[in-house]
């Protein structure tokens, strides 16, 4: 077998030229400049990506204090209707008590005002029939 027929010694040879051909091209001024340029790019992306992340989180973080505080403040109105509705509530039974007891009042103000006018007819009507039985 010759030596030039070989695929290992022709890998050997070819890896070999790549790293010379690498370290070249890593060691040449335009391609650290380039590397440097691509490098810097990264970082910027990331950078903003960050401050992006971070602006919806502070976002995501308001939101969430604002629903509280409106969730607190919707609760608080609530009791307080609710406070509200009670007393107007204890009012308006009271005032439809006093005015229960007021028609109670007068209309036995009126049955004790129309009993003794009943009274004497009753009294007149039995008389006229003691008088027809005798």
């Amino acid at each position: 077998m010759s030596w030039y027929t070989s695929s290992k010694l022709w890998c050997f040879v070819g890896g070999v030229a790549a790293a010379g051909v690498g370290s070249l091209i890593a060691k040449a001024p335009k391609t650290r400049e380039y590397v440097v340029n691509a490098l810097a790019k990264g970082m910027e992306v990331q950078q903003n990506c960050n401050e992006g992340l971070q602006s919806i989180k502070d976002d995501a973080a308001d939101m969430a204090e604002e629903a509280r505080q409106q969730a607190k403040i919707d609760a608080a109105r609530e009791d307080r209707r609710a406070e509200i509705e009670a007393r107007i509530r204890e009012q308006v039974e009271a005032e439809l008590a006093k005015e229960d007891e007021a028609a109670q009042k007068t209309a036995a103000e009126e049955e004790a005002a129309e009993e003794p006018a009943k009274q004497p007819a009753k009294k007149q009507t039995r008389s006229r029939a003691r008088k027809s039985t005798k």
